[in-house]
């Protein structure tokens, strides 16, 4: 099931782009949860709006991948 085929917010908009990709949209106040659902769809998401969620989200990413490199030296 894609992300366009489910309601995952009450005033969200789905748009479906020429090459196939989906923008969602929706206004929340829950950033710990949108992180945590935002990395839940890597690598097959991006966000592209607000800056600071996709910086958040970076950063998230950044730290997974450090435990992973600080995992494998041991």
């Amino acid at each position: 099931m894609g992300v366009e085929n489910r309601v995952w917010h009450p005033d969200q908009t789905v748009r479906r782009r020429r090459d196939g990709s989906v923008d969602l949209a929706f206004t929340t106040s829950g950033w710990k949860e949108l992180v945590r659902w935002v990395l839940s769809w890597q690598p097959d998401v991006k966000v592209l709006a607000p800056v600071r969620l996709r910086l958040r989200v970076e950063e998230k990413m950044r730290e997974a991948l450090g435990g992973v490199a600080m995992d494998d030296r041991r």
